[in-house]
């Protein structure tokens, strides 16, 4: 990986919230050493879908539309959104089912965890540079809990299901889902840092991303 050797880098993030800006905050110090100046803020933005996205194509929309949204009033600045959505979970490939003899049951309908409807949570992570250039990444996936799931299922955002499961407040400022099922290991800032790592591969690499050199 070549690094871009910087002076100073202005970037914004689409969001208000202190886990997303501190994610891409890190993500950059890690992908970009180089850069002496960094000031990374935050803006507010739409994202023009629902409050909670539901499934890949929504929920990167969305993120696409938070940067249009901050886009007027950003110019020269590299800009960053970050959508989170939950989505059913890919179901196994056929024959593949049946030769797993052991099937949990849910509390969804008391319903084999196979025939129920699981969710995933995952977030979408959108780059652009000052010359318009886009770049985007995924987060890993992980199955939610069904009592979760279900919530979400019946129209409240994951962060209220993961507080009213989990007796929490205001868990999507904080260490999220994630945090909560991994008992800290991974953190909603370190999960999203990761994507956001992907999504910057191209500013660490300008020589084979046409439209990534920021350091003029």
């Amino acid at each position: 990986m070549v690094t871009a050797q910087l002076h100073q880098l202005s970037v914004v993030v689409a969001s208000r919230n202190a886990v997303k800006i501190n994610a891409v905050a890190a993500a950059l110090q890690r992908a970009l050493p180089g850069v002496t100046q960094l000031a990374v803020s935050g803006a507010d933005s739409r994202s023009g879908v629902a409050d909670q996205p539901f499934g890949d194509a929504e929920t990167l929309r969305g993120a696409c539309n938070r940067l249009l949204s901050i886009q007027p009033q950003q110019q020269g600045s590299l800009l960053v959104a970050i959508e989170g959505g939950v989505g059913p979970v890919a179901p196994l490939p056929q024959g593949v089912a049946e030769l797993l003899a052991w099937q949990p049951r849910t509390p969804i309908n008391d319903a084999p965890a196979s025939q129920a409807q699981q969710l995933e949570c995952f977030a979408w992570v959108v780059v652009q540079a000052p010359s318009g250039a886009t770049s985007h990444a995924r987060t890993a996936s992980f199955t939610l809990p069904a009592a979760v799931s279900q919530l979400v299922l019946q129209g409240l955002e994951l962060g209220d299901a993961d507080d009213a499961v989990f007796g929490r407040v205001k868990s999507g400022h904080g260490s999220g889902t994630v945090g909560k099922l991994t008992g800290g290991l991974i953190t909603r800032q370190s999960y999203y840092e990761h994507a956001a790592l992907l999504a910057l591969l191209p500013l660490c690499n300008p020589h084979l991303y046409p439209g990534f050199d920021v350091s003029s």
